[in-house]
């Protein structure tokens, strides 16, 4: 709830001032520092409303609140659990959950989870369950899961009444953020519980954690399909009709995309409120693209790249919803670029255009594109990929990349011999990248002529960069350094015989091919 605020204030670059009586409880406060940069925590005994235009009040954070603070600005509550606690004069009122469900059913549904991995056809080795918020009334698992032994359970909740962990669960009575947050964005599903014996209150203690979740890391949840049209969640309900079958076939309906849509519209909603507050007009509507992701992926091609399908392709494939697309392309290519995107009609909404406004660009062009704060400014989110056509992603690889999301800068690293340890990681071919720092070293130097702009980033001498170690980049990226196990790689064919990458790159030997075929 509150890190959907703090996400609002960030990207509009807003300031705001956190008073909160729960310091540090369960390690929010370092996850909120962590992922939004929020530094600045009072306790509610220093609050003053005469210094605010605006205040944001969490419901679960209304012990200081005093009526006259309407006399002084303007108070928006976010209400946590849709209950009315305040009685306030003159408010705004945002209502993040809805928990009035008409007809809520007796029992649980069972359930068969699918197996299938929702692009590739092929089966998971193992399923992972992530439950948060389950009711103190004990649930048979394996009644629930005719696949029970196909999964592996992780249970937190503070006011579960815990049993002894084994097996295929794993139980928590509770969990410090960061690390919950890395269950949520690792697992295959987020489960909302349905619970034998009906409580509100323990429905709104399932619904608490399990929604925001599923909304901010965009992990598929699922949920009764009795429950889908009382909480007017639409796609993001997996019905019950499929997952009864034994899905020997792949389910139809793309899972991941669904729950990238509804996410999408619920932050569209949000901004839309929020820049109505602060701007005087509801006019003013977030786009809906899926540059709202969590990530970027960025790829600049003004040509008509005989390997681009096959990029894209496996890109779409192997980065989930969390991962928006940005194309810049050329005056030339954009209706050629867009029958391709058309072959991948799920994931259309993913991938934002972009035009250069130039018919071609060599590569010193494009080094110095990258290296200007107007292009590296243009990419929405704070962590971005830029890929090339001659890059690739390992599918037994592909979650790799979570392993190195916190990083400055990662690229597949260079030989030692070439450069010293803090510069050698690496190739910007295929890299992992933050935003801010991309800009603030942009705004401490200037580009030299006829500079690569990997080494323009990596060898600088004025600004602090966190980076992975020379043999963990290996994990991340393969360029002329052989790893049996990495994310991706970057034209590897010229360094490593395509008979080696076979097996990590299955079809590597095809966009060899294609890099080397000739394009307008």
């Amino acid at each position: 709830m509150f890190a959907h605020v703090l996400d609002y204030f960030k990207e509009r670059n807003l300031q705001l001032d956190v008073y909160t009586n729960k310091m540090n409880q369960y390690g929010w406060l370092d996850f909120y520092e962590k992922r939004f940069g929020v530094t600045a925590w009072f306790p509610i005994s220093f609050f003053n409303p005469d210094a605010y235009d605006y205040v944001f009040l969490l419901t679960d954070d209304d012990k200081g609140y005093t009526p006259f603070w309407n006399d002084k600005t303007r108070v928006i509550v976010i209400e946590h659990d849709g209950k009315r606690k305040l009685d306030l004069r003159s408010y705004f009122t945002i209502q993040t959950r809805q928990f009035k469900l008409r007809n809520p059913p007796s029992d649980p549904n069972t359930w068969m989870l699918p197996v299938w991995n929702n692009i590739m056809h092929e089966k998971y080795e193992k399923l992972t369950v992530l439950s948060i918020g389950n009711a103190s009334n004990r649930i048979n698992l394996e009644s629930l899961f005719t696949n029970f032994s196909d999964i592996d359970f992780i249970l937190v909740d503070r006011h579960m009444d815990t049993r002894k962990t084994g097996g295929n669960i794993t139980r928590y009575n509770s969990l410090d953020a960061t690390r919950l947050i890395e269950f949520a964005t690792k697992a295959h599903y987020i489960i909302f519980w349905p619970t034998t014996a009906f409580s509100q209150e323990h429905m709104n203690n399932s619904m608490s954690g399990s929604f925001p979740l599923a909304f901010s890391v965009g992990t598929p949840l699922i949920l009764p399909e009795s429950f889908i049209e009382p909480l007017s969640l639409e796609c993001i309900g997996i019905s019950d009709s499929p997952l009864k079958a034994i899905c020997l076939e792949k389910p139809s309906e793309d899972l991941v995309a669904s729950v990238l849509k509804q996410r999408c519209a619920f932050l569209g909603r949000r901004d839309q409120i929020y820049d109505s507050l602060f701007r005087g007009s509801s006019e003013k509507v977030l786009s809906l693209q899926p540059s709202r992701g969590m990530y970027t992926a960025v790829m600049v091609e003004p040509r008509k790249h005989g390997a681009m399908e096959f990029v894209l392709k496996n890109f779409l494939e192997n980065l989930d919803a969390r991962w928006g697309f940005m194309i810049f392309h050329g005056t030339t290519n954009k209706e050629w670029l867009e029958a391709i995107i058309s072959k991948f009609p799920g994931d259309t909404q993913r991938i934002k255009l972009v035009s250069l406004g130039i018919p071609s660009m060599d590569i010193h062009g494009y080094s110095k594109l990258i290296t200007t704060a107007d292009f590296i400014e243009q990419i929405p989110t704070e962590t971005f990929l830029i890929f090339q056509t001659d890059t690739m992603i390992s599918p037994a690889g592909k979650d790799l990349i979570y392993e190195f999301i916190d990083y400055d800068y990662v690229g597949a690293p260079w030989p030692r011999s070439i450069l010293r340890e803090s510069c050698n990681v690496g190739n910007g071919g295929l890299s992992l990248r933050k935003k801010s720092k991309m800009l603030e070293i942009i705004k401490s130097r200037t580009y030299p002529f006829q500079c690569h702009e990997d080494l323009f980033y990596c060898i600088n001498h004025t600004v602090p960069m966190y980076k992975p170690t020379w043999e963990k980049a290996k994990l991340f990226s393969i360029e002329s350094i052989y790893s049996p196990r990495t994310f991706g790689l970057h034209k590897a064919w010229k360094h490593i015989p395509v008979e080696q990458l076979e097996e990590q790159f299955p079809g590597i030997g095809q966009l060899k091919i294609f890099d080397q075929g000739k394009y307008n």
